[in-house]
């Protein structure tokens, strides 16, 4: 996750990591990975492919948070 401080280096930024708290900057890398992954699954920019995308990587998260809830 290191890469990122280096791109807001780049940009003239302050670090993100510096910027945020803990929590904060965790979500916001999950957020940009989402987004990544988002953008590299629709090579078409089809927008209800975006959709069809957004909404298995919802899935996925309620699903992985579903499983992390003490029982």
């Amino acid at each position: 996750m290191e890469a990122q401080s280096y791109f807001d280096q780049l940009n003239g930024q302050p670090s993100s990591k510096d910027v945020l708290t803990d929590a904060e900057y965790e979500a916001y890398i999950d957020a940009l990975i989402t987004y990544e992954n988002i953008t590299a699954q629709n090579k078409s920019g089809n927008a209800a492919e975006a959709v069809r995308i957004i909404d298995e990587v919802n899935a996925k998260q309620a699903e992985a948070s579903f499983q992390q809830q003490p029982q």
